[in-house]
């Protein structure tokens, strides 16, 4: 009889040193692994054979390198637990941000400046214990989307070392009660407040907004280049990730309302008056209840102008670019966003 394997019936786990956390996906995971082939044209020299002159050409190909594995999945949004539960993807944050793994306390992840981030393993198994490994993982990419109509999620990619089949043995999972708790975002709770960076002293805000949201993306990404050596007489795999540049960047929209300081008109109209539009943003994605919110603030937030639209009510929306301040009093932080779960 042939045996199957379910989307149904899968389940990801990720395995640091020491600790196994199971991740919830809310979407079908992908992992692959791709072969960098060479082709090689081989041509015989002519050959006459009586009247007539030939030669002959084919073309052979070898498997050189593996390259990195992709990965691919999402997860829901679920407030950290401030009575000692762990959060379901805070782990995810951690690693991500290249900050240590011990999801304990408040998450309050800023991304780490060091060369190379901390790596874990992915573990997709199914029905009967069995299922795939991905081995010395980062996650290169994490968007955030927001919507009304909709639960807030977290859609990751991330690049592995290697890919291969497994067996998989039960263990104590370190996040089994976040598991199963009901703390989700409330979308139409989420707002963005707005306000001048640290350090500047001119603020074109006599009340600092706090815009109710339609929707957002929030897209955060850290390039790792892959480091595999290559030798001869063999197929060559990575071995490690280096770090490169930190991107924050996304888009958001809001309705058009009040005539007041501190609504959304007053913010269209300093943003389209600024020469240099830069300002700190906090998506509150869930408002700013306790255990049921999460905050994303970017400090240096350059913004595009807002574009208008009149279907039904007047609604606008604008684009964003996350930027390092100038002043950067840490080296080993990134200032261009913080992920904080409330």
């Amino acid at each position: 009889m042939s045996t199957f394997f379910l989307d149904k019936k899968l389940k990801v786990y990720l395995k640091t040193s020491t600790q196994w956390w199971q991740i919830p996906v809310s979407s079908n995971p992908e992992f692959n692994q791709e072969a960098e082939i060479d082709e090689v044209k081989v041509s015989s020299l002519p050959q006459e054979n009586g009247t007539q002159v030939s030669s002959t050409s084919s073309s052979k190909a070898f498997k050189t390198n593996l390259a990195p594995v992709s990965i691919s999945f999402s997860t829901q949004m679920n407030p950290h637990q401030n009575n000692g539960n762990k959060s379901s993807e805070g782990i995810l944050w951690e690693f991500f941000t290249g900050q240590n793994e011990t999801e304990a306390g408040d998450l309050n992840n800023i991304f780490s400046l060091k060369p190379t981030y901390p790596t874990f393993d992915l573990y997709f198994i199914y029905d009967g214990a069995r299922g795939y490994k991905v081995t010395g993982c980062v996650l290169t990419a994490a968007q955030v989307q927001i919507s009304m109509s909709n639960v807030a999620t977290v859609s990751w990619q991330g690049l592995g070392q290697t890919l291969s089949p497994t067996t998989w043995t039960p263990v104590t999972v370190q996040n089994a009660s976040a598991l199963n708790t009901s703390n989700q975002i409330i979308n139409n709770l989420s707002t963005l407040s707005v306000d001048l960076p640290t350090g500047e002293n001119s603020n074109p805000f006599s009340s600092a907004p706090n815009v109710p949201l339609i929707s957002a993306e929030i897209s955060l990404s850290v390039q790792h280049s892959p480091i595999r050596p290559d030798l001869l007489g063999h197929i060559n795999s990575t071995v490690g990730f280096s770090r490169g540049d930190i991107v924050v960047q996304g888009n958001f929209s809001a309705y058009v309302e009040g005539t007041t300081a501190g609504t959304s008109k007053d913010f269209i109209e300093v943003i389209q008056e600024e020469a240099s539009p830069l300002h700190s943003l906090s998506f509150n994605i869930g408002g700013t209840v306790a255990d049921r919110s999460v905050t994303i603030k970017i400090d240096n937030a350059f913004i595009k102008n807002p574009s208008l639209a009149t279907s039904s009510a007047l609604t606008f929306s604008c684009e964003f670019i996350g930027t390092d301040s100038a002043a950067i009093t840490n080296i080993s932080n990134s200032s261009v966003a913080r992920i904080t779960y409330n």
